[in-house]
């Protein structure tokens, strides 16, 4: 079966829990959004568990995917600061 050939062959799509797959099911949903917008128009119900759920929430309602940011927090200082802008990809 072609899921990817515009069929009329409706379906659900679930994402796990766990947190650090979260960044892969963020790929993955990228990687459909981009080259198989046809197999997402299919998807009658989307599901999901913790990091799966927001991935989820994402697709259906065709949020865009943005830049990554990252939060981090200082023990020491008692700060939280953001991150968004990286000088390479080790950073």
């Amino acid at each position: 079966m072609d899921f990817c050939s515009g069929s009329d062959q409706l379906m659900n799509l679930s994402f796990a829990g766990c947190g650090f797959r979260g960044v892969y099911h963020l790929g993955v949903a990228t990687c459909l959004t981009s080259h198989a917008p046809q197999f997402l128009k299919n998807i009658t119900a989307f599901a999901g568990a913790l990091a799966g759920s927001l991935v989820a929430a994402v697709l259906a309602t065709s949020a865009p995917l943005g830049r990554l940011f990252i939060s981090v927090t200082s023990l020491k200082e008692r700060k939280n600061v953001i991150i968004s802008e990286f000088e390479s990809k080790e950073d």
